[in-house]
């Protein structure tokens, strides 16, 4: 499994959390590779993407403003420390993750976008090879998001089903009244 987590160091509320999600997965069985602490780059991602079977992103999506000329929150490009890994380079990609989890704002085209529209990260995945995914199609608390995620791993390795898990860690969200419950959040199977 690979764990990106702030890969733009613009979520420093978040790094508690993250250590607490690498050590529940390494406590849980995963095998983790990499340092879920570097600076994230576009390259490194991609290759690290094509050798693992699970891919656990919690950051940022979109493009930045500069690049664009506005926001485009419907371009899905997990947004690195050193660039960007869009669409594009998952469809690229000559082996994807079994299991992608995508905690980050939009990383799955709503249900009711309209038909035609831009596809989310998550259906690049799914389309890709993926088996299963678990994505947002809105916008997600990221430490909300940090908590939950790291619930998606109890008893998960080696055979993770993406919506039991997710059913499971919102149920426990919900019991301990966090707040809203995370109702963005979805899982696909392909």
């Amino acid at each position: 499994a690979v764990v990106f987590a702030d890969a733009r160091d613009d979520l420093r509320h978040l790094r508690p959390h993250v250590g607490a999600l690498a050590e529940h997965m390494i406590g849980h069985g995963w095998s983790l590779v990499g340092d879920v602490g570097a600076p994230a780059r576009g390259a490194d991602v991609r290759r690290m993407l094509a050798e693992v079977q699970l891919f656990h992103y919690l950051g940022h999506v979109g493009v930045p403003s500069s690049e664009l000329g506005r926001e485009n929150p419907w371009s899905n490009m997990m947004l690195l420390d050193e660039g960007t890994v869009g669409i594009d380079d998952v469809l690229a990609l000559p082996h994807v993750p079994d299991t992608v989890v995508l905690l980050g704002c939009g990383t799955a085209l709503p249900d009711t976008a309209p038909r035609g529209s831009p596809e989310g990260l998550a259906q690049a995945f799914l389309a890709a090879g993926a088996r299963q995914a678990i994505a947002s199609v809105g916008d997600v608390d990221a430490a909300l998001a940090a908590t939950v995620g790291g619930e998606l791993y109890d008893g998960a390795a080696p055979d993770f089903d993406a919506p039991l898990a997710l059913a499971r860690a919102q149920r426990r969200h919900v019991a301990r009244g966090d707040g809203e419950p995370l109702w963005a959040l979805r899982a696909w199977i392909r």
